[in-house]
């Protein structure tokens, strides 16, 4: 027997989801352009997307959301240019995806060895991903906007 209610919707539609990893390739980069447009400096709507998308993604499909997130800023740079140097730019690209990856992978298993079920906190354990993620990635962006030559005026 089967109880038919809001739980039930939404894990049929996370199953869903991951039976076709092929809408990664097309929403999350049409997606990200358009989360970048309504970002501000105190909050960066990309990022949320790509913890969400990270935590509901199984790692084996995980290359994949990398390409389709780097196509969405390569879609999204010259419509709102970030960095002036090469080596800065490709950072700014490619390294803050690969820190939310290791941060996402390393809460899911941790939820997975303490909760045994990691779908009754899953909620908690995402927040807490992307803000360990957030941190890190911080760090590494100011970094890079120092070696672009750039001052941080924005918190």
């Amino acid at each position: 027997m089967t109880i038919r209610g809001a739980g039930n919707s939404i894990g049929t539609a996370m199953r869903s989801w991951r039976r076709a990893p092929w809408m990664i390739f097309i929403l999350y980069p049409a997606a990200w352009p358009a989360l970048y447009s309504l970002s501000s400096a105190y909050w960066f709507l990309p990022a949320g997307m790509r913890v969400a998308a990270l935590w509901v993604t199984p790692v084996r499909f995980w290359p994949g959301l990398a390409l389709a997130e780097w196509a969405g800023i390569l879609i999204t740079s010259p419509v709102f240019p970030v960095f002036d140097d090469l080596v800065p730019a490709i950072g700014g690209t490619l390294v803050p995806w690969l820190i939310y990856a290791v941060v996402v992978r390393e809460v899911r298993q941790y939820a997975a060895r303490s909760d045994g079920d990691a779908s009754t906190h899953a909620l908690s354990y995402a927040v807490v991903a992307g803000l360990v993620g957030a941190a890190a990635n911080g760090l590494l962006l100011v970094g890079l906007r120092w070696l672009d030559g750039e001052t941080v005026t924005h918190p």
